[in-house]
Order: C-alpha cells, then sequence, then structure tokens
C-alpha cells in the first residue's frame, strides 16, 4: 500500500481527545501521512497531524481540501472524515474520485448525535443526516452499540474511548479525612444547565458547612457561572483554560472530578472521554446517571451517580465517608489505551 492519507475535516476540534490520540500513534508507529483540515485549534494547538491546512474562510478551506484530494487521487488512500454539516459536499467530492480509483475506502466517524440544544427540529434533521451519509461510506466508525442502534446502522465498527496509560495511575493520597479541605474539579466546556448544578452544590455545601471548594478548568463561562463565582469565591474559582501537556500533574492536586450534563437527555447515549480522564488520574468522579454511563462502566461505577439534582445532597454528605470505597473501585476498571484502540481498531482498517 501506498503512503496513506488520513484527513480530517471538521468545523471545530477542541475537546477532540479521540483523535489527537489516534493522529499520535498513527504518526508514531506508521510512515503514513496525516492531515488536518478546520477551522478549530485544541488548548492553542492545532491538531497534531503532519500536515495542517487551515484557513478562517470555509471557501478557502475548501478550495484547499480539493487541491489536496487530487494530489493524492493515485494512492490507495484510507480517508476518514469527521461527520460535521458540511459532509454532504465532501461525499460528492470523494465520490467522485472513486469513480477513477477503486482501491480508496471511505471511513465516517460519528462520535455523537445532536447534543447542541434540546431542538427537536435540529436533532431530527442532524441524525437523519448522519443516517443518509453514511450510506455512501464504506463503512462508519462509531464510539459505542447504543449510539450504532439509535442510528439504525447495519454496517459499523466501534471506535472507543480509551485512555493514556495502561495502569490508572493513583498518584496521590486521600485527601478525605480529618475535615480538611477537598477539591473538587470541573474540566470541560460549559454545557446547559451547569449553572444549575453549581447552583445546587453552593446551597449544600453553605447549608451544611461542608468542607468543599470546587475549579472550573474551561475555555470560557457564561455570565450565569461568572455571577456564582463572584459570589462563592470561597468555595468556587475559574482556572482558565487547562494545560493539556499537565493534566496529570494539574489533577493531583483534587480528589473529585466532576461532570454534571444536561438535565435533559441529549447525551445520554454517549460515553464521557472525561470520566476516563478522571480515573487516569485517579479521581472517581461525579456525573449524571444515563445509558450511555451504564454501558461504560457496566456494573461498577468508581464515583457518585445522579438521577436529578436533588440527589447531590446525598452524595455530597456521604463524600468523605464513600470516598476510599469508590478511589479502590478504580482498579477494578479496564480500559483500553490510546494506544490497544490503534493497533485493534485502526490498523485493521488500514489493512483492509
Amino acid at each position: 500500500m501506498k503512503n496513506l492519507n488520513f484527513i480530517l475535516f471538521s468545523k471545530e476540534v477542541y475537546g477532540n481527545t479521540d483523535w489527537i490520540n489516534h493522529i499520535n500513534n498513527i504518526n508514531k508507529y506508521s510512515n503514513y501521512n496525516t492531515v488536518f483540515f478546520g477551522k478549530g485549534i485544541f488548548d492553542g494547538k492545532l491538531y497534531y497531524a503532519k500536515e495542517n491546512i487551515t484557513s478562517k474562510s470555509f471557501f478557502i478551506l475548501f478550495i484547499r481540501f480539493i487541491k489536496k484530494i487530487y494530489t493524492i487521487r493515485n494512492c490507495s488512500n484510507i480517508i476518514v472524515i469527521r461527520f460535521n454539516k458540511y459532509n454532504l459536499i465532501v461525499i460528492f467530492y470523494l465520490y467522485f474520485y472513486k469513480i477513477f480509483n477503486y482501491n480508496i475506502s471511505y471511513y465516517l466517524d460519528v462520535r455523537t448525535l445532536y447534543t447542541e440544544s434540546n431542538n427537536k427540529i435540529n436533532k431530527f434533521i442532524f441524525d437523519s443526516f448522519i443516517k443518509v451519509s453514511s450510506k455512501f461510506y464504506d463503512n462508519t466508525l462509531i464510539i459505542n452499540s447504543l449510539i450504532a442502534n439509535k442510528l439504525n446502522l447495519k454496517k459499523f465498527i466501534i471506535l472507543p474511548l480509551g485512555i493514556d496509560k495502561n495502569v490508572i495511575k493513583i498518584n496521590h493520597e486521600s485527601n478525605c479525612q480529618n475535615n480538611q479541605i477537598i477539591k473538587f474539579v470541573y474540566v470541560g466546556k460549559i454545557r446547559q444547565d451547569f449553572h444549575l448544578f453549581l447552583s445546587k452544590y453552593i446551597d449544600i455545601v453553605n447549608i451544611k458547612s461542608l468542607p468543599f471548594t470546587l475549579d472550573i478548568y474551561s475555555y470560557h463561562i457564561n455570565d450565569k457561572i461568572d455571577n456564582l463565582i463572584s459570589k462563592n469565591t470561597n468555595i468556587l474559582s475559574y482556572k482558565g483554560i487547562l494545560n493539556r501537556d499537565l493534566f496529570m500533574l494539574i489533577m493531583s492536586n483534587y480528589q473529585v472530578g466532576i461532570s454534571p450534563l444536561p438535565l435533559s437527555n441529549i447525551f445520554d447515549l454517549q460515553p464521557h472521554t472525561k470520566l476516563y480522564e478522571y480515573l487516569q488520574s485517579g479521581l472517581p468522579f461525579i456525573t449524571k446517571n444515563t445509558e450511555g454511563v451504564s454501558d461504560q462502566f457496566k456494573s461498577i461505577i468508581p464515583g457518585w451517580i445522579y438521577n436529578d439534582l436533588n440527589d447531590l445532597e446525598l452524595i455530597l454528605s456521604n463524600i468523605i465517608t464513600e470516598y476510599d470505597l469508590k478511589k479502590d473501585l478504580i482498579n477494578l476498571i479496564k480500559i483500553d489505551t490510546w494506544e490497544d484502540i490503534y493497533k485493534n481498531v485502526i490498523v485493521n482498517l488500514f489493512n483492509k
């Protein structure tokens, strides 16, 4: 096989931990060329591809995309296109080349269903678009079987979440005894209803005088979150963007990772990268009880899950006494590393 050109085409890439790791492993273990197309950045950096083709203008970006595809038209390629709203345009263009080169294989990667809002019309359009698009590809890569079943996909390959290390490192001791301050952390995008979680957390911590603090690492915070922080600086703090290269080191300062989800069901089928990252850092977590979380961890939940925000009072009240038990459960969790996933899934795609 000639050099494979691995192409991502995405509107934004902030937070896409999966493909950061996949590209790193492709670069590390193969001679394949990796190319990123898109507008986004990841913590101030472009994807770690060997070649980055970007533009703030979608039109210019698309022209560059066309030119690049033309230069590789005679190679045996596997091209992976991340799903986005421009996917239909890309499909027609790629299939123009497939007519003349049957060695090219196309894989559609689906990491998520529609999660931007509760708008049923937008959700229907987005999810239907994925279903239709998948018909044009040789196969669909998908994050779990729950989403595949929801989309009624007949042909798909599971490309799961992973972690960086094959042994989860617990690199700090429990600090939940003798009423010492217990440090909670949140890392990620500020999603809808996050302010409701914070409000409930603040009320419980203040009323019960719990020795808790919570630090937030995010690209930005909205006015509602900023207002809550300004009124509760003794227990809440905004730290800005987290340096991904120092993730494990920074997490060693905390005891519990939180991953609140919207009160609606828009995330109910998703597994959560953030939960694996917390566990890798030795942190049990607090998150919403969903089908995706249950599928992700089966019968062992190394943390606390809530059905609604009223459950937080009991959870927060019991964290000190239950902490060591939950932390010990982390050692029972088996999670594939990104390296394992590369060798067991992605390499098989390349060799077909």
